[in-house]
């Protein structure tokens, strides 16, 4: 079965674990905002045979451009070596690299240039990450967030063309939505793909938890991905504002999805 995890913060652990999720997704951002002093007193709350943490989405925010003006900084590849290091004590196997803050270019940047930056980043991260056992996964960003890599087939083309051992890509199906691409054909991409984001596409794109109503789609959407062997998790990752109004029956309603 289909094990299921939802993104959060050290905040919201204790309720995610309470709910009964299989394992959380911590936010790098909100991770790496923490003293040496509270991570370390996070870690000593942490219960890794409970609520396993098995990766961390929201990479970074606009301060550390990934593409675009005031990228590649030295600055950068710190923060990239400190996130993988406090990944590897939490045991950490995957980093999302979603980041749309870090990945807005300004009109008329040259889109050749921020491919190379591009790049240089992700061999940069994946040659720290590698070091400590952890996988990067490129994620596409819907064109309302970000302008850069916001369509599945050019971030897969990305993967497969730099062809690094440790370079996969996590599919969300909630940008693939808002981006209109077909969701039933993703055939090209699971090669690639180590993990799964779900959520609804609610008003103004914000992103809203799993209703019974929605289990069809994804059950269909599960089984596909399970027939071209994908054999990795789905997190959920919504509005961390209404977890606790929603996220324990959108749990139930995704244990229902993975029932095929």
């Amino acid at each position: 079965m289909i094990s299921i995890g939802c993104c959060g913060t050290t905040e919201t652990y204790k309720l995610i674990k309470e709910m009964g999720y299989d394992y959380i997704e911590l936010s790098g951002t909100q991770l790496m905002s923490l003293s040496l002093e509270d991570f370390r007193h996070f870690v000593k709350e942490y219960e890794r045979d409970v609520l396993p943490c098995r990766g961390f989405n929201a990479y970074c925010d606009e301060h550390y451009p990934i593409v675009g003006p005031g990228s590649g900084t030295e600055e950068a590849k710190q923060y990239a070596e400190k996130i993988c290091m406090r990944g590897a004590l939490l045991g950490i196997k995957s980093i999302g690299i979603g980041a749309p803050l870090a990945r807005k270019l300004p009109v008329g940047y040259d889109y050749q240039k921020a491919d190379l930056e591009m790049e240089a980043f992700l061999r940069m991260i994946c040659e720290i990450a590698g070091s400590y056992g952890i996988t990067v996964l490129l994620e596409a960003v819907h064109r309302y967030m970000c302008n850069y890599l916001t369509g599945t087939k050019e971030t897969v083309e990305v993967v497969r063309r730099l062809n690094i051992p440790n370079l996969k890509i996590v599919l969300d199906y909630y940008h693939a939505m808002v981006m209109g691409e077909n969701l039933h054909n993703f055939d090209y991409a699971m090669p690639f793909v180590k993990h799964l984001h779900i959520s609804t596409d609610e008003v103004n794109h914000q992103r809203g938890y799993i209703r019974a109503e929605d289990v069809p789609l994804i059950k269909t959407l599960l089984k596909e991905a399970s027939d071209a062997n994908y054999e990795g998790g789905i997190s959920i990752e919504a509005d961390l504002n209404a977890l606790e109004k929603y996220g324990k029956d959108c749990l139930k309603n995704m244990r229902e999805a993975t029932l095929f």
